[in-house]
């Protein structure tokens, strides 16, 4: 079987190798680890920018690492850092995979999103209502428990899709390698779509392959387990050490924890990814079709500023609700896609960027009037 044949294979190839196999991962999660911290560290930063630098890098890291280990099982000679140093190199790549699998699953995101949003909100109205009836009681019981049912339908929905785009995802669990067998030069959507068709009538057996690896992952987490009891046992009580406003102990604590799971994940992170590279060249040779690739199927490469205006599109969408960043964003994405187009054509990223840069650009100017109008209302009913 082919999950039983990786695995074996994997086993014989971090033989002696295991040093070179962990490094990469330890760079991989310190790194992102760092990344997360900035809003911690630096808090003009702030957790929205700050998040939205980490989602745009983490694309990019993931990529860097599925194929830094893709080069590792196949012989090559990688160096860890190679998770940081190629980022400039692979942004472009990495980005063209998430829009080409977003291209595929777009439906699904924007259920989740929009089940998402209903779901906090009515979340928030139950939370609001219990409060008013429990300090006023004027508020209809009959209306909270409606609310409560409503927010559990959501819920269950919120369910239903998250399970079904999971499995939909399953087919595009190999986007980001065969973007890098096919040296980059078709599209993250043709990719996504070649890694559909290697995928047929797989999905169960890589959903059984990657469920194979839960007794490792639990067996991994046993040094967090083990850290946690004695954090809460030990380091908690002396926790009346730290000033009220100093953020060091919780700085620290997570820290302990992030490294603690790094122990332990670090070994298992290497075996799952130099097996699932077996897995999917064990696929790919039953498919060597699948690798040849078209005159009409290759693509111009997409230039800096295509790649620009669509990240600047997705960072302004992520940073939606803070005053006027996002609108500089969408300008800037709209400027950059139409510069994109004029010096390198038309491109699926460009076209991508002026989208989302209108939308953002539109929407954040909307909210953007509406907080100066009640800001506007306010004071001039505050000073008459």
């Amino acid at each position: 079987m082919i999950r039983v044949e990786s695995k074996r294979e994997a086993r014989e190839i971090l033989k002696g190798r295991w040093g070179k196999a962990v490094s990469i991962v330890i760079v991989h999660t310190v790194f992102t680890y760092l990344i997360s911290l900035i809003s911690t560290v630096i808090p003009i930063v702030g957790p929205t920018i700050s998040g939205t630098i980490s989602a745009v890098i983490s694309a990019v890291l993931t990529y860097n690492l599925v194929v830094t280990f893709m080069r590792f099982k196949r012989g090559e000679d990688v160096n860890a850092f190679d998770i940081i140093t190629k980022i400039p190199e692979n942004f472009v790549a990495a980005w063209k995979v998430m829009w080409g699998i977003f291209l595929k699953m777009w439906g699904y995101v924007i259920a989740l999103m929009a089940l998402l949003f209903i779901f906090i909100f009515s979340i928030s109205m139950l939370i609001v209502f219990q409060t008013m009836e429990a300090e006023f009681g004027a508020v209809n019981s009959v209306f909270t428990g409606t609310i409560a049912i409503f927010t559990g339908v959501i819920a269950i929905a919120l369910l239903i899709i998250s399970i079904f785009a999971m499995i939909r995802g399953l087919y595009y669990a190999f986007t980001w390698e065969i973007l890098f067998d096919t040296r980059n030069e078709i599209s993250g959507k043709k990719a996504a779509e070649k890694s559909e068709k290697l995928m047929q009538g797989r999905r169960w057996e890589l959903f059984i392959f990657r469920l194979s690896f839960i007794g490792w992952v639990l067996l991994a987490m046993t040094p967090m387990i083990i850290g946690i009891i004695l954090m809460r046992t030990w380091m908690m009580p002396m926790s009346n050490l730290w000033t009220v406003q100093s953020m060091s102990m919780p700085i620290f604590y997570n820290f302990i924890i992030n490294m603690l799971i790094l122990l332990g994940t670090m070994w298992v992170t290497s075996y799952v990814r130099v097996a699932e590279t077996g897995f999917y060249e064990r696929l790919l040779a039953e498919n060597k079709e699948l690798m040849e690739v078209k005159e009409e199927e290759k693509v111009v490469p997409a230039k800096g500023w295509s790649v620009a205006s669509l990240v600047l599109g997705i960072c302004g969408f992520m940073m939606m609700m803070v005053p006027v960043i996002p609108i500089i964003c969408g300008i800037l994405a709209i400027i950059f896609a139409r510069v994109s187009k004029r010096k390198a054509g038309e491109s699926g990223l460009g076209i991508a960027g002026l989208v989302i840069g209108i939308v953002v650009t539109v929407i954040a100017s909307m909210i953007l009037a509406v907080l100066a109008i009640g800001v506007g209302i306010t004071a001039i009913s505050y000073f008459g």
